[in-house]
């Protein structure tokens, strides 16, 4: 299953780019840019926001599978493995159509020049 396709059965709609740089700002604690695993795991347990973007609980056990969801959708969304997820790779996931759009294309200055 795709993380799209289990977005879907789990009925997680696509966020805004505004929606995204928003929680992306409250999971970088350090604001290097970079979201690693433990302070996505910080945000899951003190964010419910957070945890409604990615499906997952407050607290990850491998018991119930949500560690493994954890690690699966961690790495599905760091899409160049270096272990830390920027802005970009986030709205690449987990953005709707007009978050995922190039900046140029979605200005109107840009269809008039």
């Amino acid at each position: 299953m795709t993380l799209k396709e289990f977005q879907a059965v789990l009925g997680l709609p696509a966020r805004s780019r505004d929606e995204l740089v928003e929680l992306f700002g409250l999971v970088d604690s350090n604001g290097c840019g970079r979201i690693g695993k433990y302070e996505l795991r910080k945000a899951l347990q003190s964010n419910e926001r957070v945890r409604g973007l990615f499906g997952l609980p407050a607290t990850l056990k491998k018991g119930d599978g949500s560690q493994d969801r954890f690690t699966a959708i961690f790495s599905s969304t760091d899409t160049d493995g270096s272990g830390k997820v920027t802005l970009n790779e986030l709205i690449a996931k987990f953005g709707d159509a007009e978050a995922k759009a190039p900046a140029a294309a979605a200005s109107p200055a840009a269809a008039t020049a």
